[in-house]
């Protein structure tokens, strides 16, 4: 047993020995000849074991070995139309490959120890997107910004002291992804100088029409940075942007940028200097240009400064702030407006809490200027949800906003060429206005804000002196739901104001317009939009002194006294009146002893009280306002009694009706008619007779109004309009006043003779011109 046990270790021991010499020659021999291994014939044997969605082919394999010593190799290889496809992964050819690589052994491990040439021709490479869900490792809801090191990137074997000429030419590269249209590139990399690790690069990226994009560079290499200064010119998003860039990159990154960009409206010069380290991340830029902030003028940022912080351990952006000069002026086509400058504060510290991410901001802005001069003050805290971009809570909010317009008079003339210019007759007012806003502990589910607006506007003769005060309530913000009630109270202190010229080409409409709506209609839409709208406000305003209105038809100013309680539905509860003032009636002097409008809150109407006096000599008139402000109603009262067509012939004529003509009499009878219809209003009666017309007529059955005026005793001028519906061929205008219009002039001859010159204007025919001799006889 022993005997045996002894030969079998011996017969072991010398089939090992035999093994490692077996190794050793035939290792010895490839180190020798590593042709005899390593060359075409045995690649393509090994193809037979690659997987099989891998095609793998091509036209030329030349690898040929040099010694160089005992203990070193030269590599050249030469490689022809290349080809790899895998229809998931990859789709490449390489039409050249030139290799001449330099290597030794350290122990049994080769080390590459010089590489003279490196020259590769990339037909065209394609690399696909990955269908299969990639598995993500969780790290949080903030991501880690800290600056990636270049070194980590180098590799160790490297030595480019030993790396002699390269040339690599990319002609076509095609990244594929499922989210949007192929990215196509080019690429050239050479080594710029032989004796020294420097490089030119030059790329070209195209994607769709979103993206066109050229780079150009030289760089240099070594083991601790890259370098790298160039030239881009890129379009995307409607944005064209080049300009030279230069780029430090080691344990840190430092970028440097002199853009030009040019967008769809705006162009200008911007320099970014970027400075990205492992602890923090600080980035200079000016300009920069947000967008209009109303018609004409732009806000555009300058000198602004943004850091990061990044939290030691993970790498987040802990605690961030903006500081920047901003400022706003109109664009240069449009000079008028005034440029305002200010400074905007930003502080924001982030902390993650699970997947969600508590915040914590300040913020501050101020703009000192007689233009506008306004600070704004805020700060809170919130939890952002931020894979799904929502807020889900917020506390502790605060929000103080001061605006004031020193000077309004300068907004007048900055606006007054666009769409927000200010109206008249304030556009004539100078003096300041001041706003401002308070919101204190404001959370998610509510906010309560106070707002007061101040204005002390005056002109030569005008003034708008007023004081507001509201609250604001939004409740639950964060949801669909949200609901914001406004409570507020204007004070009318002083108010006077010039009413735009009511001209005799545009009077105020006889009859209702047909575009107007029913009042049932008019209370479906209202209950719709009240549905729909979130929004609940209440308004109350009060006058301190009379409110002033001037106009051209009246000699004094219109005194108004106001006492409201508006909302949202549309109803009012309270009053407007007109204050005792003198009056003028077809050239004759009133009195308004009072004309009031009530409102009730369950009341969609108006009730009106009102009485003018006219006092003659003989009779005093009264002319009473009753009814609604849907149904008004004109009476008429006299002392001593008179009857309704005596005191309209008073009115009209100064005229008992024992004087009047016939025809003055025809136009009493239809001015009662008129005015018992409502086809004549009061404000009609008092417009018209600030005109030089001498009476006005209606006639009831064709519908048609007429004025006349006297030119002398013997010459009257006169015009009507028809608006009933006339005979066949004629329409129907209604209020549009187009169906009938005749103009005439009237010239007495003696007692009994007068000659008629008459225009006359229908729709749809020929203009026609009459001249008629007229007898007549009064009795």
């Amino acid at each position: 047993m022993k005997k045996f046990l002894k030969r079998f270790f011996l017969g072991l021991g010398a089939l090992l020995l035999l093994l490692v010499v077996g190794v050793a020659s035939l290792a010895g021999a490839l180190w020798v000849k590593p042709e005899l291994l390593l060359n075409e014939k045995m690649f393509r044997l090994a193809l037979r074991w690659a997987p099989p969605e891998w095609k793998i082919s091509w036209t030329k394999l030349d690898l040929r070995f040099e010694k160089l010593n005992w203990s070193s190799k030269r590599t050249l290889l030469t490689l022809e139309n290349f080809c790899a496809v895998n229809p998931l992964v990859v789709d490449t050819c390489v039409a050249d490959l030139n290799l001449d690589l330099s290597f030794s052994l350290r122990g049994l491990k080769p080390k590459v120890t010089r590489i003279d040439r490196l020259e590769a021709k990339v037909a065209h490479l394609t690399l696909k997107a990955s269908t299969a869900e990639e598995e993500k490792q969780a790290t949080g809801p903030l991501p880690d910004l800290r600056a990636p090191d270049f070194t980590t990137y180098y590799p160790e074997e490297l030595d480019l002291a030993k790396l002699g000429q390269v040339n690599l030419q990319l002609r076509k590269l095609r990244l594929e992804s499922k989210d949007g249209p192929p990215l196509l590139a080019q690429l050239l990399l050479e080594k710029a100088i032989a004796d020294r690790p420097s490089f030119f690069a030059a790329a070209e990226a195209i994607q769709g029409k979103t993206l066109d994009l050229r780079v150009s560079a030289h760089i240099d290499l070594a083991p601790q940075m890259v370098s790298a200064e160039g030239e881009i010119d890129a379009k995307a998003a409607g944005w064209k942007v080049r300009g030279p860039l230069d780029l430090r990159w080691g344990k840190s990154l430092n970028l440097k940028a002199n853009l030009e960009a040019q967008g769809p409206k705006q162009s200008y010069k911007t320099n970014i200097i970027l400075a990205w380290t492992p602890e923090n991340l600080k980035l200079n830029f000016n300009p920069l240009v947000v967008g209009d902030i109303w018609p004409g003028a732009r806000l555009r940022f300058e000198d602004c400064l943004l850091q990061s912080r990044f939290d030691r351990k993970s790498g987040y952006p802990a605690a961030n702030s903006l500081n920047c000069n901003f400022s706003a002026s109109a664009r240069e086509q449009i000079p008028v407006l005034e440029k305002i400058t200010g400074f905007l504060k930003l502080n924001l510290e982030l902390e993650p809490k699970k997947n969600l991410v508590a915040a914590k901001f300040s913020l501050e802005e101020a703009t000192t200027d007689s233009f506008l001069d306004s600070q704004t003050k805020g700060q809170g805290e919130a939890i952002l949800d931020l894979a799904n971009g929502s807020l889900v809570s917020a506390e502790n909010l605060e929000l103080h906003l001061t605006m004031k317009a020193p000077q309004f008079e300068r907004w007048v003339k900055g606006l007054r060429l666009t769409e927000m210019a200010v109206p008249a007759p304030l556009h004539t007012l100078s003096g300041p206005i001041e706003l401002k806003l308070d919101l204190e502990n404001g959370t998610h589910e509510e906010m309560v804000a106070n707002l007061t607006l101040a204005s002390d506007l005056k002109g030569a003769w005008q003034a708008l002196v007023t004081q507001s005060e509201g609250k604001i309530t939004l409740s639950q913000p964060l949801l669909a739901e949200r609901k914001i009630d406004i409570e507020a109270r204007t004070v009318l202190q002083e108010v006077r104001l010039e009413a735009p010229p009511l001209r005799l080409e545009e009077p105020p409409r006889f009859l209702p317009d047909k575009r107007f709506t029913t009042v049932a209609e008019e209370a479906k839409k209202e209950a719709q939009a009240l549905a729909k709208n979130p929004i609940r406000w209440n308004l109350k305003v009060d006058t301190v002194s009379p409110i002033l209105i001037a106009t051209d038809i009246m000699e004094s100013p219109v005194p108004l006294v106001a006492n409201l309680d508006l909302n949202q539905t549309g109803r009012m509860k309270g009053f407007v009146q007109v204050d005792p003032m003198p009056l003028q009636v077809f050239s004759k002097k009133a009195e308004v002893e009072r004309v009031r409008v009530s409102y009730q809150r369950d009341s969609d109407l108006g009730e009106l009280d009102g009485v003018i006096v006219h006092r003659t000599p003989e009779v005093v008139v009264r002319i009473l306002l009753l009814g609604s402000t849907d149904s008004p109603r004109v009476e008429f009262q006299s002392d001593p009694p008179l009857s309704r067509q005596q005191i309209i012939s008073v009115l009209l004529f100064n005229k008992s009706l024992a004087e009047l003509t016939e025809e003055e009499v025809s136009s009493t009878q239809n001015m009662s008619q008129a005015l018992s219809d409502g086809a004549f209003g009061l404000f009609s009666l008092v417009f018209l007779s600030s005109t030089p017309i001498q009476s006005i007529g209606y006639d009831p059955v064709s519908q048609s109004y007429s004025a006349r005026v006297r030119i002398d005793n013997k010459t009257t001028v006169g015009a009507r309009v028809s608006t009933a519906e006339q005979g066949e061929g004629e329409t129907t205008v209604g209020s549009e006043m187009e169906a009938t219009r005749q103009f005439s002039v009237r010239r007495r001859l003696g007692n009994r003779w007068a000659i008629r010159t008459e225009l006359q204007q229908r729709e749809n025919s020929p203009d026609a011109v009459l001249t008629l001799l007229e007898w007549f006889r009064r009795f």
